[in-house]
């Protein structure tokens, strides 16, 4: 998957990887400031922080369980 073109689903292999902010977005078909917004609302993903370091990952629990509570 790539970021430039952007799929619903990560490939096979990928699927048990947890997601960056920018990879969550390309496969939501979001932007990155639409979703900070949310996550200011409390709409946002769950997210995975460690200590002491500057990334962020969205585990792919994370992800489903974001999209269930957002389904129609």
């Amino acid at each position: 998957m790539s970021i430039d073109n952007p799929t619903t689903e990560l490939p096979r292999e990928d699927q048990a990887r947890s997601l960056t902010r920018a990879e969550f977005c390309a496969l939501e078909r979001m932007s990155l400031s639409t979703y900070h917004k949310m996550k200011r609302l409390g709409l946002g993903p769950d997210e995975l922080r460690f200590p002491g370091m500057a990334f962020v990952r969205i585990t792919p629990e994370a992800r489903r369980e974001w999209q269930a509570r957002h389904q129609l």
